[in-house]
């Protein structure tokens, strides 16, 4: 606690602060906007408006990300057309914060790679345009390398938010050994903030403490106290760690403070939702749900998009206490909207290949030295000598190739795995999501009747005692038999309710050993048919479509993975439901949406049947349907894993599956199990 107490004399005391000793962080102020402003409608001088859009965006990054982007956009062609190289390094840095700050975090990286590319090059200390923006010495050196240390710092940001936990850590190596070198406090105070992260998140506790009381140590020294509400707030989280409540609270409340000191609505934000979070924890559900909605409200006002899902979690878990599963269900498919758009498969991808296309580049720039060496020792060599050498090089250039290739195609074959993990996560985490909805409608029907009937009972009991007292025999034994067949009505749906959940439990339970058991295949289809329909009915309340079963007596049973074909009937009919919504859109009231699900026996083997009247399949395509990441939904509405999935989970079983569909009049789907027993 005496630690804290002194960060937070450091923090409110300005006597103790010294000037800030990087220009590249100061920061307008409100009036100074206002001037800059008015500045760039009058001026035409090129130079001039470039520093006037530059300074703009720097006043809106924390505000108003979009504002902040607009302005920093038009000061890019500025400087490329006054070629001042260190200035456009510094431009490209703050599109990379902003692109980062919105989620878009392919461009981000490549903004940043270009600002990187600019500052690691000795050519940008010449024609520094005001070295003053840069440092507060005198030499070119130092302005570039501030620079430079500055970009790293934000890269170690991006890097974080990625989950690319062995690139943050070089970049933090690589920013500290550069503001080491310059001993420049306010990057260094940027440093202990990176570390103080790396540790908390690596649970090394007491080292995170230490290098936080560090970070105040330098941002006091630099007068620098932006991101202290960032510190704060990991230091609540490690006190929460720790078991001490108390000090995790004051901590939170710090982080509020500061942010609120620099005008930072981001940091307002994440500072209310772990201020909800904490008080979610403790069931103070009123201020839990205060502080939530006011940090999804500063978090819309930043417009930084990568922060809503913290606030939209913190209002599902809010909301499931206070036993509002509406509310919760609404945030927890808006999270969902927003994490899709953050890691989908198109943007992961084009992150990996952004990355991977800068480590090529630092290769090709090495392979250039290196190409270079091997010239300059070959012209000074005897001619005699030249014809070896020159194989030499032909063999060693081969081998590089050879060397390079692999390395291409070990990362590719890197960042496939990861995406086709991250692909069937994704998908299995939908079919869960489907699944839940069906069951929750299924047992909410004997709840219903469990509840009612107990609140029945409550009124009887007390007209129970009424009757005693007044030495009303016979009626209260009328009353008695009515609390009687009460009681066994609710028994009799509290035994429906157990035995959903037995049920559910006993086709969720793990398979990873595939175990196969012989299981009834008509009360598997209805099963999960029903929960299909009241799973789509839940997500799609404006969907009137009609479900009809045809069961074939004699299907009997088959020796499956019950959980795995589950998975399977789950695609099957959310996709057929699925296209009967979507022809419903279209057409109107005159149209009656229809899936029939129907089984049938055929010697030893058994089909199971999913017909649909929605708009069809195109043959164009219905050959591609069964292949990986195909889809006919729209962007964003499906990983075209499913049916692909649902394919090799039937072929393991050595069964067959099938499509039929005719564009305009609907699909049929088929699916044949071997192994069909006698019922």
């Amino acid at each position: 606690m005496e630690r804290m107490i002194k960060w937070l004399l450091i923090l409110c005391s300005p006597c103790l602060s010294l000037a800030q000793d990087n220009p590249l962080y100061v920061e307008p102020t409100r009036d100074d906007a206002d001037r800059l402003l008015s500045t760039s409608r009058q001026t035409t001088n090129d130079t001039l408006r470039m520093s006037v859009f530059r300074d703009l965006s720097l006043y809106y990054l924390d505000i108003n990300t979009d504002s902040s982007l607009f302005f920093i956009e038009k000061a890019l062609p500025l400087a490329q057309k006054l070629k001042l190289s260190l200035s456009e390094a510094d431009i490209w840095d703050l599109i990379a914060i902003g692109l980062r700050n919105q989620g878009n975090y392919p461009r981000s990286l490549k903004a940043f790679n270009e600002a990187l590319k600019i500052a690691e090059n000795p050519d940008s200390e010449k024609g520094i345009w005001h070295i003053s923006k840069f440092t507060g010495t005198n030499n070119p050196e130092f302005a570039r390398l501030s620079m430079l240390a500055t970009i790293e710092s934000d890269m170690v940001e991006l890097y974080a938010a990625t989950g690319n936990y062995d690139k943050e850590l070089e970049m933090a190596r690589a920013c500290s050994a550069t503001a080491t070198r310059i001993q420049d406090y306010t990057l260094l105070s940027q440093v202990y903030r990176h570390f103080g992260q790396i540790f908390t998140r690596n649970d090394r506790l007491d080292s995170a403490l230490m290098t936080y009381e560090k970070y105040f140590e330098a941002s006091s020294k630099a007068g620098f106290r932006k991101y202290s509400h960032l510190c704060f707030n990991n230091i609540g989280n490690i006190y929460l760690k720790k078991k001490q409540p108390q000090k995790a609270l004051i901590s939170y409340h710090s982080a509020l403070q500061a942010s609120k000191d620099h005008n930072n609505y981001w940091g307002i934000g994440s500072s209310h939702v772990s201020l909800a979070k904490f008080y979610n924890d403790v069931h103070t559900i009123d201020s839990a749900l205060y502080h939530a909605k006011a940090g999804l409200a500063a978090f819309k006002r930043s417009g930084q998009v990568r922060y809503f899902n913290d606030a939209y979690n913190s209002l599902v878990s809010i909301y499931k206490k206070m036993n509002k599963p509406d509310s919760a269900l609404f945030f927890m498919e808006v999270a969902a909207i927003i994490r899709d758009s953050l890691t989908n498969l198109e943007k992961i991808n084009q992150f990996y290949s952004v990355d991977f296309a800068e480590q090529l580049r630092i290769q090709e720039l090495e392979q250039e030295r290196i190409q270079t060496r091997s010239k300059i020792r070959s012209y000074s060599l005897a001619a005699g000598l030249g014809v070896i050498f020159v194989i030499a090089f032909i063999l060693y250039r081969n081998n590089v190739q050879k060397q390079k290739t692999n390395t291409v195609l070990e990362n590719t074959l890197t960042n496939l795995k990861a995406a086709q993990t991250q692909l069937i996560q994704s998908e299995k985490m939908a079919s869960l999501g489907e699944l839940t909805a069906g069951i929750a409608h299924e047992i909410q029907n004997p709840l219903n009747f469990v509840n009612n009937f107990s609140e029945i009972n409550n009124e009887l009991l007390a007209e129970l005692q009424d009757e005693l007292k007044k030495g009303d025999i016979q009626e209260a034994s009328i009353i008695a038999s009515s609390l009687q067949e009460n009681e066994s009505k609710i028994n009799i749906h509290g035994k429906r309710a157990d035995g959903i959940v037995k049920n559910m439990l006993q086709h969720s339970r793990s398979s990873s050993n595939s175990q196969k058991e012989p299981q009834d295949i008509n009360k598997l289809v209805e099963e999960y048919a029903r929960l299909a329909f009241l799973g789509y009915r839940a997500k799609d309340k404006e969907l009137n479509a009609a479900l009809e079963l045809d069961l074939d007596p004699h299907a009997g049973s088959a020796s499956i993975i019950a959980q795995d074909i589950a998975r399977v009937l789950l695609n099957v009919l959310n996709n057929a439901f699925y296209a009967v919504a979507e022809k419903s859109k279209s057409q109107g009231a005159g149209f009656s949406p229809l899936v029939k699900v129907s089984t049938k026996r055929k010697d030893n083997k058994v089909d199971i049947t999913v017909m649909d009247n929605g708009s069809g399949i195109p043959q164009a395509i219905s050959e591609k349907i069964f292949q990986p990441f195909f889809t006919t939904k729209p962007t964003g509405q499906g990983t075209g894993l499913g049916l692909s999935l649902s394919y090799d989970i039937v072929k393991a079983h050595g069964g067959k599956m099938s499509m039929e569909s005719h564009a305009g009049s609907g699909s049929t789907f088929i699916v044949q199990l071997p192994g069909a027993l006698e019922s």
